[in-house]
């Protein structure tokens, strides 16, 4: 059996894979928690150097302002560039066709072919509106919109059969 995926690369791609990618990974929140427990240490800091008058009240005023602004420009920053980077990319606005078989899957593109067998995944995720399949950080986003010979539910069971699967929703 042969499924073949037919799909441009353009934004609304890029955007959707990874949000898909950041849904699937198991300890997606670690970094948010790793940041509030950081902002809460020097918080308490900064408050108790304030209520006993300490010299040092500045070192954790200036850590929190800097890290504050720090990171709303950081975070401006990415939003900006994100999509200038991804135009950039030699398979903006190309068609890809991915073709899934027995043997794993293989990738067309104008200027690159790829061909990956089932055991190279790490992680393979099934979520309502596709397939992402992932190697390390290398991801693959296979939308159902996309399919061209067969159902979503025919692409998920034979996706099954050959690896093993996290449903996402």
């Amino acid at each position: 059996m042969k499924i073949v995926y037919e799909f441009v690369v353009d934004l609304d791609f890029y955007r959707t894979a990874y949000s898909r990618y950041a849904r699937q990974r198991p300890h997606r929140h670690r970094q948010m928690i790793i940041f509030g427990a950081s902002a809460l240490a020097v918080a308490c800091a900064w408050m108790y150097a304030r209520a006993i008058h300490a010299v040092w009240v500045l070192i954790p005023e200036m850590t929190l302002i800097c890290g504050i602004a720090g990171g709303i420009v950081g975070f401006s920053i990415a939003k900006i560039m994100l999509p200038i980077r991804l135009k950039r990319a030699p398979n903006f606005g190309a068609t890809i066709t991915a073709t899934l078989d027995e043997d794993g899957m293989s990738v067309v593109e104008p200027q690159a072919q790829a061909s990956l067998k089932w055991a190279a995944f790490t992680r393979v995720a099934l979520f309502t509106d596709g397939t992402l399949f992932v190697r390390g950080r290398i991801i693959r986003w296979l939308p159902n919109s996309a399919l061209q010979n067969a159902t979503p539910e025919e692409a998920s069971a034979f996706v099954r059969s050959r690896t093993n699967v996290v449903d996402v929703g």
